[in-house]
């Protein structure tokens, strides 16, 4: 990603404009693209440094811009940690990150609005770990993912899912099957046909994933978020530990006045 707009046409779909985002006390780098009305969110993460660079993620970024979507991509792994096999296999670590963005870019977006994530590799995993504790995913997409490092979760991942894979990467398309079949909500595994070069590949897995994705938001229910009544934040007020901490000392000095 570049600090300046366009610098790497190439690589980059414009517009687009950089974004920090605290985790903990990571800084986590993102590149967000925001259409003026925008219809779904789609949280794009990767663990491998290769936003930039990798054609599956970007197309499927620009696709869905001009279909109305803001696409929030994001680097999980800072720079110096990218060949530290502890940090980038630690999916619950990184799912925390991830729903650090995830709660930054939440506070943007209209209540009830489709929110999707989506990774390659191990930040697959990351999202459907995360998608297993967080009731506001809408669904996941998995581009070439590794789903099975997700296993202690994936029965509880209710959202519906889209495994993508490649014909011929034998042991990956093995691990996604076996992933499908322990999911507990909807999913599918869609093989893209492989031909010579990677835009055939790209061209497919966008395809596939628009068309599904599309899908998810048809079915996605419009809810307003619900009201708080008065006497359900003066319920909060009481029965909250600072409160009760603040009257304490009063409530003490006034029992010993009256002994």
């Amino acid at each position: 990603m570049s600090r300046h707009r366009g610098s790497v046409a190439s690589a980059e779909p414009d517009p687009g404009r950089e974004v920090w985002v605290w985790a903990g006390a990571k800084r986590l780098h993102a590149w967000l693209l925001e259409p003026p009305e925008s219809v779904a969110t789609i949280f794009l993460v990767d663990t491998h440094g290769s936003l930039r660079t990798d054609p599956r993620l970007h197309q499927l970024a620009s696709r869905l811009y001009s279909c109305g979507w803001t696409a929030c991509c994001t680097d999980l792994v800072l720079e110096r940690e990218r060949n530290d096999q502890l940090v980038c296999f630690d999916i619950p670590v990184l799912a925390e990150r991830l729903s650090a963005v995830l709660e930054h870019r939440r506070r943007q977006l209209s209540e009830g609005a489709p929110l999707v994530l989506a990774g390659r590799g191990n930040a697959a995993a990351v999202c459907l770990w995360l998608a297993a504790q967080h009731a506001g995913v809408s669904g996941v997409v998995s581009l070439s993912g590794r789903p099975h490092l997700a296993e202690p979760r994936l029965g509880l991942v209710r959202c519906p899912t889209l495994l993508l894979g490649v014909e011929g990467e034998e042991r990956l398309l093995h691990v996604n099957r076996m992933a499908e079949k322990r999911l507990a909500g909807r999913s599918q595994l869609i093989v893209i046909p492989k031909a010579p070069g990677g835009r055939a590949v790209s061209v497919g897995f966008t395809e596939a994933a628009c068309r599904w994705l599309n899908r998810i938001v048809a079915d996605c229910p419009r809810t307003a978020p619900p009201t708080r009544h008065l006497f359900d934040w003066t319920h909060s007020l009481l029965s909250s530990r600072l409160f009760k901490s603040l009257l304490g000392p009063v409530f003490t000095l006034l029992s010993n006045h009256w002994k």
